[in-house]
């Protein structure tokens, strides 16, 4: 799922958890997802996956956001 894109689903908060939807193996899937870029991604906001916790669910980053080594910058 890394480098996936998606759509916001339900709105990521700048501190909590939120759901993104995206294709996966050619179907569409809703995850939970957070964010470390220090605002909420509200609905319908395109986002890039980062980094899949152990857990299963994604970092993600605006899309547009510049990524180096797994964090956004």
């Amino acid at each position: 799922a890394v480098g996936r894109e998606g759509t916001v689903y339900l709105t990521v908060p700048a501190d909590g958890v939120g759901k993104v939807q995206l294709v996966l193996q050619n179907r569409l899937a809703t995850m939970d997802a957070v964010t470390d870029g220090g605002e909420a991604l509200p609905t319908g906001t395109r986002v890039g996956v980062v980094r899949v916790a152990d857990g299963g669910g994604m970092l993600v980053v605006r899309k547009g956001v510049a990524v180096q080594d797994g964090q956004a910058s």
